[in-house]
């Protein structure tokens, strides 16, 4: 018997990771609200940042239009049925009882996030900020602007190896959470060759913030 081919990415592993980062932020926003009752206007603005939001969707699409480093996927080698992406975070965060004052989602493809945008438009209209730009640029853009009187949730998902740590270390003085999915299977460990030897050590220094020597 011939079953209905799904057109989903990701399993039970997926979902999992979904809800466990949906309880994470409504505890999280249940922490900062209160926080707020108790001491006023402390934190002014409680905000979402998705630096790796694409179209808010988990339906398949092709490698072409996933934003990552072309030269390190076609090295590796990647496979269109590996590439199984944490989405449907974006969805979930907005339809949320609990909200967020601002929310910011950020992609290097400006038809995923128009998409995103009309997926969110009937749950998130003007708290919802759309930046079409490279996610290392915007990161630093966006602590600058942070106050000692905001905190912020920070999800960092990408399916490649483009986050550069220093944008990461621009939050170490800020009031911030930071949730980093590292792609250890489907890319870090496919730098190492068939003997254990570390290939494309650049891309591994800067990926992880340490030299050739400490890694």
């Amino acid at each position: 018997m011939k079953t209905k081919k799904q057109n989903n990415w990701g399993g039970n592993w997926t979902e999992q990771k979904l809800d466990a980062f949906e309880k994470y932020v409504e505890s999280y926003l249940t922490i900062m609200i209160a926080q707020r009752k108790k001491y006023g206007n402390w934190p002014k603005r409680i905000i979402y940042f998705d630096g790796f939001a694409g179209s808010g969707s988990r339906s398949k699409e092709t490698v072409s239009n996933i934003q990552h480093d072309q030269i390190e996927l076609i090295d590796l080698d990647i496979q269109e049925n590996e590439t199984k992406l944490y989405r449907g975070s974006a969805e979930r965060v907005v339809k949320l009882k609990k909200q967020f004052d601002e929310y910011y989602f950020v992609d290097s493809n400006y038809s995923a996030l128009s998409s995103l945008k009309v997926k969110l438009q009937p749950y998130c209209s003007e708290r919802c900020h759309y930046l079409e730009g490279n996610a290392n640029n915007v990161l630093i853009e966006f602590s600058d602007n942070l106050t000692s009187s905001d905190v912020a949730l920070i999800l960092i998902d990408p399916f490649g190896m483009q986050i550069n740590w220093a944008s990461i270390a621009q939050f170490k003085e800020k009031k911030v959470d930071i949730w980093i999915l590292v792609p250890s299977g489907v890319i870090v460990n496919r730098l190492l060759d068939k003997k254990g030897e570390l290939k494309n050590i650049k891309t591994l220094e800067k990926f992880f913030g340490i030299n050739e020597k400490e890694i």
